[in-house]
């Protein structure tokens, strides 16, 4: 963590790349620090990336069917001018659809 967060931050590194980088130092300190068997650490490796990657996708697949489906049907129109006469604020708008959120989950 203290990798992957130090190259986005200091380094700038864009974050697919550091996260890369993140797992390279894992499986490097599991390799030559507590010396633990090769071919279980690139066991570990590839699916603690794969268990990291595929949930991420799979949880994001049905939400981008619904917004997509919403956009065609035209319900963000009809949000967005629900909540500009709500709260003409920006701010207040963000801040409102948190709490919906929130209160969602």
């Amino acid at each position: 963590m203290v990798v992957l967060l130090g190259a986005i931050a200091l380094l700038r590194i864009r974050i697919h790349l550091a996260a890369v980088l993140g797992l390279a130092a894992a499986l490097g300190i599991a390799l030559f620090v507590y010396g633990m068997p090769t071919k279980p650490a690139f066991a570990a490796t590839i699916y603690g990336a794969a268990y990291g990657l595929f949930p991420y996708r799979l949880d994001h697949f049905e939400p981008d069917l619904s917004i997509s489906a919403h956009r065609r049907a035209g319900s963000f129109d009809v949000l967005r001018n629900s909540l500009g006469r709500l709260a003409p604020d920006p701010r207040i708008q963000i801040i409102l659809v948190a709490f919906s959120f929130g209160a969602f989950f």
